[in-house]
């Protein structure tokens, strides 16, 4: 799939000084805060609802606007509209963009899509959340995000990848690009992934043989 023909260039990203992500787990929800205010913070309480704030130029709030798109975005916490009957088991938070863990299994995404991080199969941006197009039969236990691709580990072990590749941190043996739909990481032969983490740029999995 080739990027969306008006994604903007994806150096000033990298140069950035400000700090990437910081994501802490506490007591009933998770908090995922990343820089400079572009990417919201996200809280998926005990109740499976998730709550964002911070700026929104590109939906990343979930509410269905794009408002506020400049500073100071939103200084309270709004409701991410998620779809009837859906309960948020966890969440994290790219560059512009949101995902979340439901309790089925299923992984939705929103805001930013200009490399297919959020795994719909298109790139258009997205202002609520939408679900990730995973293979048939896949169930997800654990989300991390990158700067603009998405990691998703299955109940099985495996992990899958999507979004932008221009280092090869999806992980499927080529570099450059971007996938639009979760592909599968080339896992070494008879291992299982039971923990996944990100970077910006690159990738983490705890092996077990």
């Amino acid at each position: 799939m080739g990027r969306r023909p008006d994604a903007p260039p994806r150096l000033w990203r990298v140069l950035r000084s400000a700090p990437w992500c910081v994501v802490a787990l506490m007591a009933a929800f998770v908090l995922a805060v990343s820089s400079s205010g572009v990417t919201p913070a996200a809280a998926a309480p005990s109740g499976g609802d998730v709550w964002t704030w911070g700026r929104n130029q590109f939906g990343q709030l979930g509410n269905g606007t794009t408002s506020p798109s400049t500073q100071p975005g939103s200084t309270v916490p709004v409701q991410a509209d998620l779809p009837a009957g859906t309960t948020a088991t966890a969440v994290a938070g790219g560059y512009g963009f949101s995902v979340a863990l439901t309790s089925t299994g299923q992984v939705l995404a929103w805001g930013q899509n200009d490399v297919g991080q959020l795994g719909d199969g298109t790139f258009t941006d997205r202002t609520t959340p939408l679900q990730v197009h995973l293979p048939a039969g896949t169930t997800v236990t654990a989300i991390a995000a990158g700067d603009d691709y998405v990691l998703a580990l299955t109940s099985n072990g495996q992990v899958l990848a999507w979004g932008y590749n221009e280092w090869g941190q999806l992980g499927n043996g080529v570099t450059g690009g971007e996938s639009d739909v979760p592909v599968a990481v080339h896992l070494p032969a008879g291992t299982t992934v039971t923990a996944i983490s990100s970077g910006a740029g690159h990738a983490l999995a705890d092996l077990h043989r």
